[in-house]
């Protein structure tokens, strides 16, 4: 009897041990409210084509930092360039070291102006990003955004394991990730 009453035990501890897939949600408590009042159904496209719709909303666009540097025109601010990739906000725990999979494809550059403190002090180029924006407008043919930003090292993502688009539309599996 007393077996018994280990296996259910053990089934449970080998699931929470064992690969699994989870909805990304946030890593902080003020990034999960974030999460939670953002729209993800809206594009950078979206926003270049009518930039005064979405004003005043919230929206959450993954990406990879091309560039972080201070913002020249205001000491307390940093610029980031971020490039966005379409992202199912899944994070894949397995055997591999990268948690979310990327799309290479993406709806092009935006320029995230952040609090500077907010900005970690370190080469950012190629770092995962979860930008939570309030478009600011297009100056010199740029989206310019208010932005707070979650970073992620550049070993935490993959680019060369799914293709897809919007929604996931056009889904092809590139390889299947080990390492």
């Amino acid at each position: 009897m007393r077996r018994l009453a280990i296996v259910p035990f053990v089934f449970v501890v080998a699931g929470c041990l064992g690969p699994y897939t989870a909805q990304y949600s946030g890593r902080s408590d003020g990034e999960k409210k974030l999460l939670a009042e953002a729209r993800r159904d809206v594009y950078p496209e979206d926003v270049r084509k009518s930039p005064d719709t979405f004003r005043k909303a919230t929206l959450a666009w993954p990406g990879i930092v091309i560039s972080a540097r201070p913002d020249p025109n205001d000491a307390l601010m940093s610029e980031v360039v971020i490039e966005h990739h379409y992202w199912d906000w899944k994070e894949d725990h397995s055997i591999q070291k990268a948690k979310a999979f990327m799309s290479p494809r993406g709806e092009g550059e935006f320029v995230c102006h952040a609090e500077r403190r907010a900005v970690p002090p370190v080469d950012l180029r190629k770092a995962m990003a979860v930008a939570y924006v309030r478009p600011l407008g297009i100056t010199d043919e740029r989206l310019r955004a208010a932005c707070t930003v979650q970073f992620f090292p550049p070993d935490w993502y993959a680019t060369d394991v799914m293709d897809y688009g919007r929604g996931g539309q056009g889904f092809r599996l590139l390889r299947v990730p080990m390492k």
